[in-house]
């Protein structure tokens, strides 16, 4: 499954989608509505994700990422959630609001929305994590995070698997 976005009246709008064989050849089936598209746009570049690894469950170190992310598109923190303007952000239970009515932030290359937020925390809380599941995972959440972030965060997941 993966996004896509449409045009409504000159307003974009982000669904969840799958691609489906029918008798007439493949065809994109919608299976989830996700909201109108927010582009907020990046204001700055944080640290490293060095410090969020040190500690933490996964619910905890998913959050940490999301914020991290928001803080560098220039949300700001208010106790549990991240508000920019009209549009509000609860990482921890993975709930993307503008207006009280489901929304989609377009961040770097993907889409944070309540649905790729639930995939992320999925992916992370496997038995088995797969490299490439969750890279895939965190590039369509639109987490940016660089290459030595992402092999620590791998590493920091699978021994704690093991122990």
């Amino acid at each position: 499954m993966f996004v896509r976005t449409k045009r409504v009246k000159g307003k974009e709008y982000a669904y969840l989608v799958k691609n489906v064989w029918t008798d007439k050849g493949p065809r994109q089936r919608v299976m989830d509505y996700l909201g109108a598209v927010i582009k907020p746009d990046k204001c700055s570049e944080s640290a490293p994700i060095g410090d969020i690894l040190t500690s933490g469950t996964i619910p905890e170190i998913v959050s940490a990422l999301v914020s991290r992310e928001l803080e560098n598109h220039g949300f700001k923190s208010e106790g549990k959630n991240w508000v920019l303007g009209n549009c509000t952000v609860h990482p921890k239970w993975g709930k993307i609001r503008r207006n009280g009515k489901h929304a989609a932030l377009r961040l770097n290359e993907g889409f944070l929305c309540d649905s790729t937020l639930r995939a992320l925390q999925k992916v992370m809380s496997k038995e088995e994590i797969e490299g490439k599941e969750l890279a895939s995972a965190i590039l369509e959440a639109g987490i940016g995070i660089e290459s030595e972030g992402f092999v620590r965060l791998y590493e920091r997941l699978t021994a704690q698997r093991q122990s």
